[in-house]
């Protein structure tokens, strides 16, 4: 485990569990849900990753260039894959300093064909933490690329969240994005919207993630991306925390034309996308 800390902040980062951030708080108050001790579950700590894409590929596979490619589905969503797999990979830790640290993975072959290299980034703000995610294509032909990160924001009764989309991405009986539709709880020019209205949603919002609000009675926490296409959000019923996910594109964009916003990525070049979380 890495430890970060600085003045008001500090952050623990777990390179072993999917290059995963274990807690990160301001003075005390937690702005991700804090994951449990020697946790080695990915899907219990705070924030992970999301590569070579983000959120499902339908069935698993999609054709690229002419090719039909397989990937492996994953055990929480079968048949689809799931969020890539980055998040269920050990990263290395490349430099680690006082407030700041870059983790490491490398892939190469075993469920995706094409190599890459990944680092994530991670330094200390005055109130928060921001983050880094790039990709290299290592291979010797373009990669089809999504990037995304998955934070875990804590949520109670009297959490709000004020954002702004175009539109929301119904999913069809599988799980998966389908159906564009205009009206959505942050419809127009935004709204704050009560916890209590958007709970069950598992779904791709399309606009800005420019400072997005999350607050309630404990806190406020501003999260921005200015490489993201939208946003998921993920509010499961009975849970004590909401995800709100900067991602670069729509989910299963590989399998359909109509789901923009994945690149594709040359031999040798880099895709980014980053994110800061900060307490106001």
């Amino acid at each position: 485990m890495i430890v970060l800390k600085k003045d008001r902040v500090r952050c623990l980062v777990t390179p072993a569990v999917g290059g995963s951030i274990a807690a990160l708080a301001v003075d005390g108050v937690d702005l991700l849900r804090p994951a449990p001790v020697d946790n080695e579950d990915v899907l219990k700590s705070g924030c992970f990753p999301l590569v070579p894409f983000a959120n499902r590929v339908a069935d698993a596979r999609f054709t690229f260039d002419g090719e039909r490619i397989e990937i492996e589905p994953d055990r929480e969503a079968p048949p689809h894959a799931l969020h890539g797999h980055g998040w269920r990979a050990a990263w290395q830790v490349e430099t680690a300093a006082e407030d700041r640290a870059v983790l490491r993975l490398d892939h190469k072959g075993g469920g995706w064909p094409w190599d890459y290299s990944a680092r994530q980034i991670l330094s200390l703000l005055p109130g928060g933490l921001n983050v880094v995610l790039e990709v290299t294509n290592r291979s010797a032909r373009p990669m089809p690329l999504g990037l995304g990160l998955h934070p875990y924001f804590p949520a109670g009764a009297t959490t709000r969240i004020a954002a702004a989309a175009r539109s929301i991405w119904l999913n069809d009986a599988r799980g998966v994005a389908d159906v564009v539709q205009e009206a959505n709880p942050f419809a127009g020019d935004g709204a704050d919207v009560p916890i209590g209205a958007l709970l069950g949603l598992d779904n791709f919002f399309d606009g800005p993630v420019n400072g997005i609000l999350i607050s309630s009675d404990a806190s406020r926490i501003a999260v921005t991306s200015g490489e993201a296409r939208g946003f998921h959000l993920y509010a499961p019923p009975g849970e004590d925390y909401v995800c709100l996910e900067p991602v670069t594109h729509v989910p299963n964009s590989f399998n359909d034309e109509r789901q923009p916003g994945h690149q594709i990525v040359d031999p040798g070049a880099t895709a980014t996308i980053g994110m800061s979380i900060v307490r106001l």
